[in-house]
């Protein structure tokens, strides 16, 4: 610290002697000066005249004196001819030289005659300066070491001890553990809160404790932090090598596009945005027949285009480029060989990400072959739809033909069925055993033969796509009931017991048509008990299988079918080696379910061993399900209800049936029906005119109409009836051999309230007249 004092003390020193004397130096330099400035402005005057008329002594006597000037060494005239006059002489090493023009007026203009050169010396100056420097030195290396020292004592004893204990506690300080605070031992200069030194410790003091509290913060904080950074440093190498992962995979797959693009069988060619030719695969030299090496680097469109579609080609890619659209097209394209083969081309701009065009892709391959082939498939087709035409006329023809044959067939079995009803029926004129046998065969016969033309008009509706199913949600235990009530006198007659595995009070829905579902289950309930044995069983169970189905089993004990005959069983007319048999069919009811089953989203199915019997099922969708099963035992139940009321429970009036028809049999067989109704007066009529007036003499209650008329359609019939005035809001029952539902359809359109197909059955008309005359329970009409 002493050192740095004394080295102060001399530093201050020498700055206050060095400005003293530069301050006598530049007072000295300021008088010579001022010496030649009186020379110039006062002095030279005399000199100019003596100089004007070059009187050389006297200018010689002029320097002379001016040389004694305090300061002044040599003085030098030199006039503009050449000539020189020198005062004093030059020995200074330094000195102030000055050169001042010499004027004289001539005729009222300053000339210049001659040049006064003055030399002041500064030796002296520069020797009285060190002289005087030493002194100076001496008096300010006195006074300021004194006062240095002073200073040094003072500052040591009021701060310097201060600051050093206030250094050295810091440096102690250690802001991992509590350290002592820090006091001075001083006396206080101010009663309240003392001076810089004690504001200064107490700062150092609460700056201490604050570095304590925040190291070990920043400690608690730092654990954290390392933790965090552990953290975040497995994530970040998580990432990292997920990272690195993905590279690899990213530059594995784009050698594999390469690969791919390379080895691909389409052409693939990248062009920049003025066509050059950037990329040219194998695929491209093989189907165009130029070398990668003769394409890439050069505008090679013209080699690949003929030369009238060359503009249009490269205007299309341009014009793609713009819309920034990829687009597909097809062109014919000339190979090397010049052949001209059509390719089809898959072109898409190439993107940067700015969304600037940087280029264009394209994807070409050869279809020559395929759009030959094209072309015959097309032709085929032209003959195909000619075939096809050929076998909808030719499905037409069947269709009318069985269409008429069922007419045909119906109108007599209407006779045939209902006479043959109406002598079992007659109650009043029993047959003999005898002939009543012979009227049992002649109805079976001819419920047979109408049985197999529904059957076969059934089948054809189904093969000509005539026949739609309505899906609807559908009980499935309903049907079931009500196929099993059609089906169990059947079974009584021949001795066969039902058993069911059903779940009672509870409901199974089914997406199913029905009417077609009903028909279905009976066909296979009806082969199960005619191709039983007398004595026989049927099984039926009804589950829900885990596929979303519902499935109902029939199995029977019967005849079985030969495992030869499989493949048979759902072809049509196939009776499985049983048409020598007593055993009625017709060999389409399988086949006829299997196609309504599959219209349905249905599946059917069965097994069978030869002698044992045969078990079918058919799996329908199911809508939801009821609990799980369970089983029930039961015989068949044989009775069949039949209401027959006598006469005390019908109305005291009759009621009348007009009956138009122009079929003389057919009158003669409603007549005989209606004969054993007492409760209705029938009034026939063989034309529609004469019809129209019996119903003008008393209205019906009911109109029968035969839509049969030879020469008139059906909806024609009914039009007319319903434009009479007494008939207009008559019931009408219409009767037909014709079964098309398009038939059906318009004539209840038409008005029609019931219409019922020949031939009919007797019961069935009878219920159709009840509900048609509105008549009560206990007036209902029955045979008698």
């Amino acid at each position: 610290m002493a050192l740095l004092v004394v080295l102060f003390s001399a530093f201050i020193t020498l700055i206050t002697t060095a400005a003293q004397l530069i301050f006598e130096y530049r007072r000295d330099v300021s008088e010579i000066t001022r010496t030649i400035d009186r020379i110039r402005t006062g002095q030279l005057q005399s000199l100019s005249s003596s100089a004007w008329v070059i009187d050389g002594q006297q200018i010689k006597d002029q320097l002379e004196g001016l040389s004694r000037l305090p300061g002044i060494e040599y003085l030098e005239l030199t006039l503009t001819s050449g000539e020189k006059w020198t005062a004093g002489e030059r020995v200074s090493g330094r000195s102030i030289v000055a050169s001042i023009p010499l004027l004289h007026r001539y005729h009222g203009e300053n000339r210049i005659i001659a040049h006064v050169r003055v030399v002041a010396s500064l030796d002296a100056v520069v020797g009285r300066l060190i002289d005087q420097g030493v002194v100076l030195f001496a008096v300010n290396a006195v006074k300021f070491f004194l006062v240095a020292g002073f200073m040094l004592f003072l500052f040591h004893s009021q701060i310097t001890r201060h600051l050093l204990a206030i250094a050295q506690s810091l440096q102690d300080f250690d802001p991992s553990k509590k350290n002592p605070r820090l006091t001075l031992s001083r006396k206080k200069h101010r009663a309240e809160g003392g001076d810089e030194l004690d504001d200064a410790v107490r700062i150092i003091n609460q700056m201490q404790e604050n570095i304590e509290v925040t190291y070990s913060a920043m400690d608690d904080a730092r654990e954290e932090l390392e933790e965090r950074v552990e953290k975040r440093t497995r994530e970040l190498r998580k990432r990292v090598d997920a990272h690195e992962i993905a590279e690899r995979e990213l530059a594995r797959s784009q050698r594999m596009l390469s690969q791919h693009l390379e080895n691909m069988p389409m052409a693939a060619i990248s062009w920049s945005p003025k066509l050059v030719c950037r990329g040219w695969n194998a695929a491209a030299e093989k189907i165009f027949g130029f070398k990668r090496t003769e394409m890439i680097g050069r505008a090679c469109l013209d080699r690949m285009v003929e030369a009238e579609e060359l503009d249009v080609a490269k205007q299309t890619l341009f014009d793609m480029m713009r819309a920034k659209r990829p687009m597909q097209s097809t062109h014919r394209n000339k190979r090397e060989d010049g052949s001209i083969i059509m390719c089809e081309w898959f072109d898409a701009p190439l993107l940067d990400e700015n969304g600037d065009v940087v280029g264009v892709a394209s994807l070409g391959m050869d279809v020559t072959a395929r759009m030959a082939a094209e072309k015959a498939l097309q032709e085929a087709k032209a003959s195909a739809e000619i075939a096809r035409k050929e076998a909808v006329r030719a499905n037409n023809a069947k269709s009318d033909f069985l269409s008429s044959m069922s007419h045909e067939l119906r109108t007599p079995l209407n006779a045939i069925l209902g006479f043959s009803q109406l002598l079992k029926c007659d109650i009043n004129s029993p047959l003999p055993e005898t002939q009543a046998e012979n009227i049992d065969q002649i109805v079976k016969g001819g419920n047979h033969l109408l049985g197999l033309v529904n059957q076969i008009l059934d089948l054809s509706k189904i093969e000509s796509g005539k026949v739609t199913v309505s899906i609807e949600e559908v009980d499935f235990l309903d049907v079931l009931e009500e196929c099993l009530s059609f089906i169990a006198p059947v079974a009584e007659s021949r001795k066969v017991s039902i058993r069911c595995v059903v779940a009672p009070h509870h409901h199974i829905y089914v997406r199913a048509d029905y009417t077609r579902l009903k028909q279905v289950i009976l066909n296979l309930l009806s082969n199960a008990v005619k191709y039983n044995h007398e004595g026989g069983e049927v099984r039926i169970k009804l589950e829900i299988d885990g596929d979303g189905f519902a499935r109902l089993r029939i199995s029977d004990t019967g005849i079985g079918i030969p495992e030869h005959e499989f493949i048979n069983v759902f072809k049509p007319f196939s009776r499985l080696n049983v048409e020598q048999s007593e055993i009625e069919g017709t060999g389409i009811g399988l086949t006829i379910s299997k196609q309504l089953i599959l219209m349905m989203d249905g599946h059917i199915g069965f097994h069978s061993i030869e002698g044992q019997g045969a078990d079918f099922w058919i799996d329908i969708p199911l809508v939801s399900s009821s609990s799980p099963f369970v089983e029930i035992l039961g015989e068949n139940d044989p009775d069949i209800i039949r209401r027959v009321a006598r006469g005390e429970n019908f109305p005291s009036g009759r009621l009348d049936v007009l009956y138009i028809d122009d079929t003389a049999a057919n009158l003669v067989l409603m007549e005989k029906i209606f004969s054993t109704l007492p409760q209705l007066n029938l009034v026939c009529a063989s034309s529609l005119e004469s019809g129209m007036k019996e119903a003008q003499k008393t209205p019906p209650g009911a109109v029968l109409v035969d839509l049969d008329f030879s020469g008139s359609s059906g909806t024609i019939v009914i039009k007319k009836i319903r434009e009479n005035n007494m008939l207009r809001d008559v019931p009408v029952i219409a009767l037909s051999a014709n079964i098309m539902p398009s038939e059906v359809a318009s004539s209840l359109e038409a008005g029609v309230e019931h219409y019922l197909t020949k031939p009919f059955d007797s019961a069935a008309l009878i219920e159709v007249l009840n509900e048609s005359l509105h008549l009560g329970a206990r007036a209902q009409v029955s045979l008698v």
